[in-house]
């Protein structure tokens, strides 16, 4: 297919994303690319760097394509599937846990995946006063009182 301005392939009509910016689709090459990017580096910066664009841009291209969305969506999960499988090791002690490596790779997979993150139950008691409105002046003594 013949290339148009930018890259962009030729017949491909430009859409709106959600903030209303005008954006081209992507070409299925570099739809496929970023597929494959993100099912390795799992993370939208890395993708776009990969595909010479901005990362919004790369955004509004998921929102104006629902199947890309998804495809990418599953690319994803690949990543986590890869993340899970070096965490487990690490806790199988196939890796050594102490290895900077490990200790990153471990905490990288609790900030990606929320079932592996800490869990941490924390109890706290004491009586609550909520005292509302406007508090009232104190009573001014008249100069007789005094």
């Amino acid at each position: 297919m013949p290339k148009g301005k930018k890259g962009f392939q030729v017949g491909h009509e430009p859409f709106r994303g959600s903030v209303g910016r005008i954006a081209y689709p992507l070409s299925d090459e570099q739809q496929e690319r970023a597929i494959l990017l993100y099912g390795e580096y799992g993370n939208f910066s890395s993708v776009a760097d990969g595909l010479r664009m901005d990362r919004q841009y790369l955004v509004r291209a998921m929102q104006g394509n629902k199947e890309f969305a998804a495809r990418m969506e599953e690319a994803k999960e690949t990543y986590a599937d890869t993340i899970r499988q070096i965490y487990d090791a690490a806790v199988k002690g196939r890796i050594d846990v102490k290895s900077p490596r490990a200790l990153l790779i471990m905490h990288h997979a609790k900030s990606v995946m929320p079932e592996y993150r800490d869990k941490s139950t924390q109890k706290m008691e004491g009586k609550i006063e909520l005292i509302s409105g406007v508090p009232r002046p104190p009573k001014r003594r008249s100069v007789e009182s005094v």
